[in-house]
Formats: structure tokens, C-alpha cells, sequence
């Protein structure tokens, strides 16, 4: 049955548009190197990470537990002082229980972290005040253990799950970089230190967390993570783009790291040595935390580098108080620090040399001719320098307010990158003209190892029975078959490692090179003594120096050789307290001193000094100026210093003070009533008196406290309450009697000049006077300087005579009578050429 297919009625419009077939839409290819990074599996760069965090923190958490052991043993179990209390009056939190939190700090701190804190505070009488302190320190130890995980990790992590490709390796290495900054200023910022609430004080949590332990985590993730999986995957994914240029540097990075590994290898068992001497256990067990940067530090001053240091401080209560201190340290100071820079300096001399030789076994005889040849190992030794720059400056910084603010700062000198730059060209020099005499004398295992990892030759047949040319003397010579040794030559299809060729030298050349050789350590040896030399005898009479001695005169009481050395610029007559016998007798003078800083600008010295003086401490600065300035001294002279002031006063007329036991004449005695002297005088106790010579007077001892310091401070006065003495009180009694007895011998009722009269209007005969009852009477101070007689009780005296009653003289009438008189002594005593002279009045 056929089938009819009906066509479309005509409708007479033009037929409709048919669409075209549409194709399905595609999504544009990724890039290349980002179709080649496979996103799960970068967890294995984070884990990584999260693996080498955990390391350097129970590193970290390690180092702190045994620190804290160390000084618990040696401090009676405890780690911070016992009983010291928080301003809100409670206990310090157990520094024990702070210890994970403190480890996490220490970890940020290794990635150039610094501590930070603010404080707000209300104070009686000083209201509300704000506070800020940050500190900077980089752990090298906790640093240098970062670095090890995460290369070690990373490269544990590519031999276990292979990155695949070359963009996978850089995307993992971003991850362990991105990862392990985050968890390093993450854990940081979360366990930061926090101080106990209290209503008047609120401080901020410390941490170490911030800008810059962000940003170099980072870098040192990425870095040394892409170098481990370099390492692992062992070229699988290729040659990089900066594979080339990263061999450039092999070889200076090789010889550095040589250096560096010998320096720590002998400076740190030094280190730990001196801990142990020095602090003993705690010492010990502290240095995991420090060593490293001992190391650093003691590379620098062995390098010459010079270290900066800076203290700044100023206090603002009880009058501005400003101190500073700038100056940079060599260790060549004649202090035991003197030594340990000596040392520090033959230790790099020998690195040096090894650093030399390391690089001719690595490199070859270079050509000398080739000046590019001659900037790699001098910049490498020239980033060394710039790199400890941060590693080892150390700070801290405090302000409170208006109240005082400080800071204190240590760091290699800002020129010690050129001082590296100088030796980095010395190991230059060493490698092409010294070190070719040494390698005959080099073990052939040290060779291998100094020729680690260096690249071979292609195979280059060889003849075995030809001689191998050799260098003498600039001259090309041979060396036969078998006196080869220690050559390793490729034969056939072997390969050949290439080392330098030896220069062997000829009996008259060996005898040449040695005169050089010595005359060249000899002129070493004495360049290097002389400038230690100069150097410690320089600093030996250092403006500190002379400070020193200064203070050690007085605290042996030596007067006179204080004087010597500074000249207190005061008369000779006002000089009687500076003499040995007395300031050798004084007490509690200076018991000992510190020197806080010294700053030398251009001829002029200033010298910080903490006094110690009867458990008192008082910071005083000395001022110094150069004189003839000599080669080995500078000739510091040591300012007059402004002496204090002692007053001596008596309420009495004295010829002499007794002060410490030694008689001290005063040649003015001053107004009437007023005997005082003034005197300068030493720091010390002094003991003041009447010296024994003065027989006639007495008075109780007194003592004066005269303080260290050379401001202005208030009068030390010592006033003495003279009294008469037993002898003078004898001696006037003497006087006092025989001047009574004489007037009882008058035949008249009114002696003339008698404290004693009777009154009779008629005449009288036979007239005695008998003393019944002496009176009683003191010597007392008189306006005048003299003593002046005092009747405490009155005497009694009795008369008999006979009168005229009749009162006619033709016609007497003579009549007996008695009288009884009281009477009183007035009058003065004094000492006259050192004879007491008493005189009696009636009045």
C-alpha cells in the first residue's frame, strides 16, 4: 500500500526562516600551568606546614623547660623572685603554667616578631596614666630548628606524594608558605600573654604576632620548601627557569656556609664553657635559647664588624633626669670581654684560610685575568653581613607617660655588611694565592668532603702512562705515574673529578715560600698584636679607666691619690678633711661602683657611674677631657669634681675640732658666739668632736653622713654642745675657794670685791667673817665665748664683831653682835693662753 505524502498548503506568504542547527557551548581551556596544578592534593603543603609547626613549637616548648629548670636550681625552685607582687597587690601568675603560651611567642619572635604591650592606670596624685613597652629579640636556636622542619617536611612530603609536574611543586611550596605563616601568627595571636585584671590597671595582651612574622614565615616556607622538593624530586620535572641562575650560587653559598659551620663548631662548645664557669647550671641549661646568638654576635666582633650599642633613659619626676649612651664595642677593652674578642678574631683568621681552601677544592685554580670571577664570594660574604644586620639587633623600649621613658638597644655596627664585603675579598686572595701551597698537606678525605656535591667532568680518556703536568713556581714541570697520590684519573669510559693542581715547589722555592710564608705570619702576628696591643693599652687608660680609679682610691680611703687624679680645686688651707688619716678613718665610705656607660665625643668623655654607699645607689656622672694625647694614651684628665660640704660648728670658743680622732685647728673662729668652718670632704661617715688637747671643754661626739654625689646637696652639719670639763670646773673651783677664803680673812663687814657684806651704822672692832655653807654654782656659756659663774644654791657666811653702842668715839660702848649672810658667786671664767682665769664680782 503506497503511502502519499501531502505537500503544505499554499497560503501565498513567503515561507518562514528555518534556524540553524546550534552546536553545544564549551568552556575555554585553563592555562597550561594551571591545568597542571591539581587542587586535591595540595593538602600535602599545608600538612607540611601544620608538621613543622609543631616541631619548632615542642622545640621551642623543649628549650623553655629546661631554661626554666636551670634557673629553678639555682634561685631556690623558683624562676621569677618570691613574693614579688603585681601592682593590683596579687600573686605573679606561675610563669610554669605561662610556659606553652611563651613558647608560642617564641616561635613568632624567631620570624622577627617583636613583644608588644600598652598599660592604662590610675595613680594617686598623678591620675590616669598610659604606658607602652615593646621588646625585640630574634632566638636564632628556635629560628635555625624552623628552618630544618620545614625543609625537612617538605621534603619527606615530595618523596612520599610525588608532585607530578613542576607547577604542582611551586603550587605546593605556596601552600606550606601561605600555611605555615598563618600558623605561626594564628597560635600567637591566640595564646597571647595576658596579665591578671585588676580595677586600677588594665593592660593589653602581649604577642608576638604582627606584620613582619607574617611576612617572613612566609618567605622561608616557600623558599625552603620549593628547595626541598627540588632536592627530592631529583630533576624528574625538568630543569627550571632558575636552575641556572640558582647555580651561581652554589659555590659562594658553599664557602660561607663552610666558614659559618666551622666558626659555631669551635665558638659554641667555647660558649657553652664559659656559661657553665660563669652561671653555672643555669647558664648551661639556659643556652639552647641564646648560644646561637652568642655565636652570631661573637662572629661579628671576630670579624671586626663592631657591635652598636645605645641606652637612652630620662625621668621626668623630681626635676628632668637625661642619660644616653652611644658607642660601639670591639671587646678590645681590657676587660675580661678582651680575651673572649681575641679569640674570636683567630678563630676567623682560621676560617678564613679554610674558607680559602674550601673554595680552590670547589672551584679550581681560577683565572685571575677574569674579573666576574672575583664578586661572588665577596657579595656572598657581603649579604652575610647584611642578613645578621636584623638577626642580631636586639631592643627594648619603655615609656611611662609623663613619668620616664627608656630604651636600650644592641646591634652589629650599620658599616659591619662592608667589613664582611673586606673579608669575603680576603678569602679571594687566600683561594689563588695561598691556598694551591696548602692542598698537599690536605687529607684526601678532606678533600672529598670540601668537594661534596661538586660536578664532574665528561669522560676524558686518559693515558695512564703519561706524566701529569704541574705548576712550580710558574713553570711548567711533570709529575710521574707513580707519585700520583691521592689523584683520582679517568681511564677509558671513567670519569675524572677536576681539582686544583698543587704547586710543588723546588728545594731553593720550598726554602723561599717559606721565608714568605713566615715573614708573612710574622708581619700577621704582629699586625694583629700591635693593634690588640694599642687597643688594650688604649682602653686600658680609657676615660672609664680613670674613673675607676678615682673611685677605687676613695673606696680604700686613699684621699691623697684621688686628689692626684682629680684635683677637688679648693685652697690648701680648706684642705684639712682630704688627708689620708682622717678619710682612711671615715666610715661607711664608697663600698663599691659600677660603670653604666661611657660616651667619648671628639676630646671630651662622659662617664656614667652607679655608687653603692651603705646599701644606697646613686647614678653620677664624671666629665673628661684629653690632655697630651699619645699614641698608647689618650691622656684622659678627670674633671674637678664638685666636692660636698661639711660644717663644722661648737657653741663655745675652740681652738680645734677633733674629726676622727684627728685634730683639725681652725684658723678663723668666726663671729662671737658662732665657731664654724666649712670643709669639703669625701663621701664617708665622719666622727666629730673636741680633741684631746682641748682640756678645759668637752662635747659629745657627733657623726655626719656626707653622701656620693657631685650636685649640690644640703649642708652637712655637725654642731657641737661644749660644756665645761671636769678640769676646768676643778681648776675654777680652786680659784673660786681661795678667792672666798681670802675675803673671809677680812676684818671688815664690807670686803671690798666679796660676794658676801654686812651694814653696821656705828664703828665696829674686831670684825670676823666665818663661810658656814659654800654655795653651789655651774660654769655656763657666755655670749662672749667664755664661761660664765652661776650660783645654783646659795652659800651661807657668819660675822661677829662688837659695835659702839654710846655712838660717841670718847665714850665708846662696846657691844657684841652676829649676822648671818646669804651669798651668791657671779663672775667669769675663761682660758687665757691655757690658763684659766676666774673673776668675781659682787654682781
Amino acid at each position: 500500500m503506497s503511502q502519499q505524502v501531502s505537500e503544505p498548503m499554499s497560503t501565498g506568504l513567503p515561507a518562514a526562516p528555518v534556524p540553524p542547527e546550534q552546536s553545544p557551548q564549551v568552556n575555554p581551556p585553563l592555562p597550561a600551568w594551571l591545568a597542571a596544578i591539581d587542587a586535591r592534593k595540595l593538602w600535602a603543603g599545608g600538612a607540611a606546614a601544620v608538621s613543622s609547626y609543631a616541631i619548632v613549637f615542642i622545640a621551642s616548648l623543649a628549650m623553655l623547660l629546661i631554661a626554666f629548670s636551670g634557673i629553678a636550681a639555682t634561685n631556690q625552685g623558683e624562676v621569677l623572685p618570691a613574693g614579688s607582687l603585681n601592682s593590683s597587690g596579687q600573686d605573679q601568675p606561675d610563669v610554669w603554667a605561662m610556659v606553652g603560651q611563651l613558647a608560642s611567642q617564641l616561635v613568632a619572635m624567631a620570624h622577627l616578631g617583636g613583644l608588644s604591650a600598652t598599660m592604662e592606670a590610675s595613680v594617686p596624685f598623678l591620675g590616669s596614666i598610659r604606658a607602652g613597652a615593646s621588646a625585640f629579640v630574634v632566638p636564632l636556636s628556635v629560628l635555625a630548628v624552623s628552618m630544618i622542619s620545614i625543609y625537612s617536611t617538605s621534603w619527606l612530603a615530595e618523596r612520599r606524594l610525588p608532585s607530578g609536574s613542576r607547577m604542582q611543586l611551586v603550587a605546593q611550596s605556596l601552600v606550606t608558605g601561605v600555611v605555615y605563616a598563618a600558623v605561626v601568627n594564628v597560635v600567637a595571636a591566640a595564646s597571647a600573654l595576658k596579665y591578671p585584671a585588676a580595677s586600677e590597671i588594665t593592660v593589653s595582651p602581649v604577642t608576638a604576632a604582627g606584620f613582619w612574622p607574617v611576612v617572613i614565615a612566609f618567605v622561608i616556607g616557600v623558599a625552603l620548601s620549593k628547595a626541598a622538593r627540588n632536592r627530592a624530586s631529583a630533576g624528574i620535572y625538568g630543569p627550571s627557569r632558575l636552575a641556572a641562575s640558582a647555580r651561581l650560587f652554589n659555590l659562594p653559598v658553599a664557602v660561607v656556609s663552610s666558614h659559618l659551620l666551622v666558626f659555631a663548631a669551635v665558638s659554641i662548645p667555647a660558649l657553652l664553657i664559659i656559661a657553665a664557669v660563669a652561671n653555672g647550671l643555669s647558664g648551661l641549661l639556659t643556652a639552647p635559647l641564646w648560644v646561637l646568638n652568642g655565636v652570631g654576635l661573637a662572629l661579628v666582633a671576630g670579624h671586626l664588624g663592631g657591635l652598636s650599642v645605645f641606652t637612652a633613659g630620662r625621668q621626668f619626676t623630681g626635676g628632668n633626669v637625661n642619660s644616653a649612651s652611644d658607642y660601639v664595642f670591639y671587646g678590645l677593652d681590657g676587660t675580661a670581654s678582651t680575651g673572649m674578642a681575641i679569640g674570636a678574631l683567630a678563630l676567623t683568621i682560621i676560617c678564613t684560610l679554610i674558607s680559602g681552601t674550601v673554595l680552590i677544592l670547589r672551584r679550581g685554580q681560577a683565572d685571575n685575568s677574569r674579573i666576574a670571577g672575583w664578586f661572588g664570594v665577596p657579595a656572598a660574604y657581603l649579604v652575610l653581613g647584611m642578613l645578621l644586620l636584623p638577626l642580631l639587633s636586639s631592643s627594648a623600649v619603655f615609656n611611662v607617660g609623663a613619668l620616664a621613658k627608656g630604651e636600650f638597644s644592641l646591634a652589629p655596627a650599620w658599616w659591619s655588611p662592608a667589613v664582611f664585603l673586606a673579608w669575603g675579598l680576603l678569602v679571594e686572595l687566600i683561594s689563588r694565592f695561598v691556598s694551591p701551597y696548602f692542598l698537599p698537606f690536605v687529607p684526601a678525605a678532606l678533600r672529598r668532603l670540601a668537594r661534596m656535591r661538586v660536578p664532574v667532568t665528561p669522560p676524558v680518556p686518559v693515558d695512564a702512562d703519561a706524566p701529569v703536568p704541574l705548576l712550580a713556581q710558574g713553570k711548567t714541570g711533570t709529575v710521574a705515574p707513580e707519585s700520583r697520590e691521592g689523584a683520582s684519573l679517568a681511564t677509558g669510559s671513567q670519569v675524572m673529578p677536576v681539582e686544583p693542581a698543587a704547586k710543588i715547589l723546588t728545594p731553593a722555592g720550598r726554602k723561599r715560600a717559606g721565608m714568605v710564608v713566615a715573614g708573612a705570619g710574622l708581619a700577621l702576628t704582629l699586625g694583629i698584636g700591635g693593634l690588640v696591643a694599642v687597643n688594650v693599652v688604649r682602653s686600658g687608660n680609657g676615660p672609664d679607666k680613670v674613673v675607676g680609679a678615682y673611685l677605687q682610691a676613695l673606696v680604700e680611703g686613699d684621699a691623697e691619690k684621688a686628689m692626684s687624679i682629680s684635683d677637688p680645686d679648693v685652697p690648701m688651707n680648706e684642705r684639712a678633711l682630704l688627708t689620708n688619716e682622717i678619710y682612711k678613718a671615715a666610715g661607711q665610705r664608697i663600698d663599691g661602683y659600677t660603670v653604666l656607660s661611657t660616651e667619648v665625643s671628639g676630646n671630651a668623655a662622659s662617664v656614667r657611674v652607679e655608687l653603692r654607699q651603705d646599701g644606697r645607689r646613686t647614678e653620677v656622672p664624671f666629665t673628661l677631657s684629653t690632655g697630651e694625647v699619645q699614641v698608647l694614651d689618650d691622656d684622659w684628665r678627670l674633671k674637678s669634681n664638685r666636692l660636698n660640704t661639711v660644717f663644722l660648728s661648737a657653741n663655745a670658743d675652740v681652738g680645734a675640732f677633733a674629726v676622727n680622732g684627728v685634730t683639725v685647728n681652725i684658723a678663723d673662729k668666726g663671729q662671737p658666739g658662732s665657731r664654724t668652718v666649712s670643709l669639703p670632704a669625701f663621701p664617708g661617715e665622719y666622727t666629730v668632736g673636741i680633741p684631746a688637747s682641748e682640756q678645759y671643754v668637752s662635747a659629745q661626739e657627733r657623726r655626719i653622713q656626707v653622701q656620693a654625689g657631685t650636685g649640690a646637696q644640703a649642708p652637712h652639719t655637725a654642731t657641737l654642745q661644749v660644756t665645761a670639763s671636769k678640769e676646768l670646773e676643778r681648776e675654777a673651783a680652786k680659784q673660786i675657794d681661795a678667792f672666798l677664803t681670802a675675803c673671809a680673812a677680812s676684818t671688815e663687814l664690807r670686803p671690798k670685791g666679796c660676794p658676801f657684806v654686812s651694814y653696821e651704822f656705828s664703828d665696829t672692832r674686831n670684825v670676823k667673817w666665818a663661810i658656814s655653807e659654800k654655795p653651789q654654782y655651774s660654769l655656763e656659756q657666755s655670749y662672749d665665748g667664755g664661761w660664765r659663774i652661776a650660783t645654783k644654791r646659795s652659800g651661807n657666811a657668819d660675822v661677829s664683831y662688837e659695835r659702839n653702842a654710846s655712838y660717841m668715839s670718847d665714850k665708846p660702848d662696846w657691844k657684841p653682835e652676829k649676822d648671818a649672810v646669804a651669798f651668791s658667786v657671779n663672775g667669769t671664767v675663761r682660758v687665757d693662753s691655757g690658763t684659766v682665769v676666774a673673776e668675781l664680782s659682787h654682781y
